[in-house]
């Protein structure tokens, strides 16, 4: 029992693991908002290549 309390107090690596759990976050986040914005996006794309093309069809 006195390990587990001194592996519970222990803080060497608690701002690698809170880095890392920002990471994950900002990384579903991320994914999150691409996953929205993925159809307006190509739209926005289509629409550009379409203003560029000299004959409609």
């Amino acid at each position: 029992m006195a390990m587990l309390m001194a592996l519970i107090r222990e803080e060497s690596g608690q701002g690698m693991t809170e880095y890392a759990l920002i990471l994950a976050f900002v990384a579903l986040a991320v994914v999150l908002v691409l996953g929205q914005m993925a159809e307006p996006i190509v739209d926005m794309f289509h629409r550009t290549i379409a203003a560029f093309d000299p004959e409609p069809g």
